[in-house]
């Protein structure tokens, strides 16, 4: 998507820069406790141990919240090349120039800040064109090309999976399904085009039906060959095919573990 301010990109890549902010937010707020304790025992007049174990955590604290910003600042440049975000370059000068606690302070809080503005543009150029279409708000939309499957209000539009091998998860449904996609940084990646668009993002987490959580079901022609496909992808059959009133299905989990479902329509 496209807007006449430069705003580029696709709910994959504000999802995966949304991801990005929060776990910024968590080693910035990590970094500032141990910098605001390193500053309290300095204030103290505090030589002891404590000083030197503030300080050393707060300097450990640094390159988490450098990486962080950096990831942030590529999302956002992605989505809008003009963002006023800084790069690890000018991260890694300030740190040399000034302090690394000024250079984990500062740019970090500068990267956060613009990456929130840039999402609340793309929610607002987001709704602008579910409600108007493209002819009226100016927008090109980039990875959906037929209209049938342009954004809608208030309809089902993306999905999320965890996983936690990525690359694992990626090789299946490219094998098995002939999926592509779309990295955005080293824990999310995103599809389009398959019925409904959607992501993974890393975690040690499994969505399976037993536990409760939704399932989704793939439509198959020839449902003996697409499950000779997912095995031989290296899925794991949960359910071997069986027969339900609407036709015939089978269950099966992909190498993250998360569960889905391949149904078709009953045998003749």
């Amino acid at each position: 998507m496209r807007d006449d301010a430069g705003i580029n990109g696709t709910p994959s890549s504000a999802i995966a820069l949304s991801y990005a902010c929060r776990r910024l937010k968590r080693a910035y707020l990590l970094h500032a406790f141990w910098f605001m304790t390193m500053c309290g025992f300095a204030w103290l007049h505090r030589d002891g141990p404590g000083l030197k174990i503030a300080v050393l955590l707060a300097l450990l604290t640094v390159p988490p919240v450098l990486v962080c910003a950096s990831r942030v600042h590529r999302l956002c440049r992605a989505i809008d090349p003009r963002a006023g975000t800084i790069g690890l370059a000018p991260m890694l000068v300030m740190t040399v120039v000034f302090t690394p606690f000024e250079s984990g302070l500062i740019v970090p809080a500068k990267n956060w800040w613009v990456a929130r503005r840039l999402l609340r543009r793309f929610a607002a150029a987001h709704e602008a064109f579910a409600a108007s279409g493209p002819a009226q708000c100016g927008m090109i939309l980039g990875p959906r090309p037929e209209p049938m499957s342009m954004p809608a209000h208030a309809k089902l539009d993306y999905v999320e999976f965890p996983a936690r091998d990525l690359d694992a998860t990626k090789r299946f449904f490219a094998q098995a399904f002939d999926w592509t996609f779309e990295d955005y940084g080293p824990d999310y990646v995103a599809f389009a085009n398959q019925g409904l668009d959607g992501g993974f993002y890393r975690a040690d987490l499994q969505a399976r039906s037993e536990a409760g959580s939704a399932l989704l079901v793939f439509y198959s022609a020839r449902i003996e060959e697409t499950l000779a496909k997912v095995e031989a992808a290296g899925g794991t059959i949960l359910k071997p095919v069986f027969e339900f009133p609407g036709g015939r299905r089978f269950h099966f989990a992909e190498p993250s573990g998360n569960e889905f479902a391949v149904w078709s329509d009953p045998a003749d």
